[in-house]
């Protein structure tokens, strides 16, 4: 019979020291994501010769959506392939990209219904991050209904693009 491997508390302690690591790294690289998506987004809201071609152009909305997709399934792609600089930068210019098409939501709604939202999804953020760091479940099932559910949101709001209800 083969022996049965053990696991060294240093092992298991330089595990943990590299797993808090990567989660260091990944919360680090999505803070900085979101400031540069969110002060984008509050710049370009700000001023008015920005905003308004965005807004009021379908064609420069619509090619700056085209581009935020074609980006992020390039990115998710390549990830593998392309040298970390390169990855950083197109992460980079997704997050500016998307600030430029949230702009404008500072138009539409109030600062205090934004702060609150942003409130809301940070919290959920945490919570979310905490109870996947900590379980010992595999969450990996979930997944498919978090998808299902996703594309359900995606068709539901098409269908409401063209009912034009006010919900």
């Amino acid at each position: 019979m083969g022996s049965i491997p053990t696991v060294s508390a240093q092992d298991m302690l330089t595990d943990q020291t590299e797993t808090q690591s990567f989660f260091r790294k990944v919360y680090l690289w999505m803070s900085a994501g979101l400031a540069v998506s969110g002060i984008t987004a509050y710049t370009v809201s700000a001023n008015s010769f920005l905003s308004q071609t965005i807004l009021n152009n379908n064609l420069v909305f619509i090619s700056l959506l085209i581009f935020e997709l074609v980006l992020v399934i390039s990115l998710s792609v390549l990830i593998k392939k392309i040298p970390a600089k390169l990855a950083a930068f197109l992460f980079l210019l997704y997050s500016f990209t998307t600030g430029l098409t949230l702009s404008v939501i500072f138009l539409v709604y109030e600062m205090q219904s934004i702060g609150t939202v942003f409130l809301i999804t940070a919290g959920m953020f945490v919570a979310m991050s905490i109870y996947g760091y900590f379980t010992k479940k595999d969450l990996t099932q979930i997944g498919q209904v978090l998808i299902m559910g996703l594309f359900g949101i995606i068709i539901a709001s098409f269908v409401n693009l063209f009912l034009n209800n006010s919900l």
